[in-house]
């Protein structure tokens, strides 16, 4: 059995960095100024120390991808001692490391003081409607339908999704949920019984607000396998791979007419 999964996308480190109270980025109420201030956070200074001792001490296991057929593999076979993840986890698991069913449970995140109870998010989901569609006013009826209908909702969260609204987080049928429902329509007690939902609720109330992402995004996250994800890889250290990652940030910045601030 391997200690622990790491993760090497920047949806995982920012939202490590978010629950340990990191604000690294922020835009001016105008747009035309932006703050990276990855090597000076409290937060990410928190977090990258931690990690990297995690890393030196073999806690992580930094060979396999994150979501590779690989690491479901190691999900599946319970190769892997724990996983932090998000809400949006299970029906992954479910369908595409069905061999992990009944291995796994669900718990609250570690914090990082004693009985301190604080969660971030990572990732989410949308419905887009393309300005081109040629029936726009169907498919935004059954965007509607699908994001507010109590039953839309639920067929999805049956499938091991998560709900955006509270209405559905608070239903006693979505926090009483122990099964899911897999991609060949059987119903999977992939969590042993456990009431999962409920855990996933609890988390989500304790998200800490506040937290911005920078308005490039995309960019950032597309150049972090090759500064902080070497870190991960043991290929650099954390510092040097968020040092990496700040200049490639701020240059990016510059290049799109921001006034960027370090």
């Amino acid at each position: 059995m391997r200690n622990f999964s790491g993760t090497t996308n920047a949806g995982f480190f920012n939202a490590m960095v978010w629950q340990a109270g990191g604000h690294p980025y922020s835009t001016s109420k105008d747009g035309t100024k932006v703050t990276v201030k990855l090597t000076t956070d409290k937060g990410v200074q928190k977090f990258c120390d931690f990690w990297q001792k995690m890393i030196d001490e073999g806690l992580i296991e930094t060979k396999t991808k994150d979501s590779s057929d690989d690491w479901y593999r190691s999900v599946g076979s319970g190769e892997f001692a724990s996983v932090i993840s998000a809400a949006w986890a299970p029906g992954m698991f479910l369908n595409n490391a069905p061999e992990g069913a009944g291995k796994w449970r669900i718990a609250q995140m570690p914090t990082w003081n004693a009985g301190e109870k604080v969660s971030s998010e990572n990732g989410g989901s949308s419905l887009a409607l393309m300005s081109s569609s040629k029936n726009a006013d169907a498919a935004y009826k059954f965007m509607e339908f699908a994001s507010t209908n109590s039953d839309a909702i639920m067929s999805r969260v049956d499938q091991g999704g998560f709900p955006a609204d509270l209405k559905t987080m608070s239903n006693d049928k979505f926090l009483s949920q122990t099964t899911m429902v897999n991609s060949d329509g059987d119903t999977v007690d992939y969590f042993g019984g456990e009431k999962f939902n409920a855990e996933f609720a609890e988390a989500a109330k304790r998200v800490t607000s506040k937290f911005e992402f920078l308005p490039y995004d995309v960019y950032a996250r597309s150049v972090f396998t090759d500064t902080v994800g070497a870190a991960y890889m043991g290929q650099t250290t954390m510092k040097e791979g968020v040092k990496a990652w700040q200049d490639k940030l701020v240059e990016q910045g510059k290049s799109q007419g921001f006034t960027v601030n370090e």
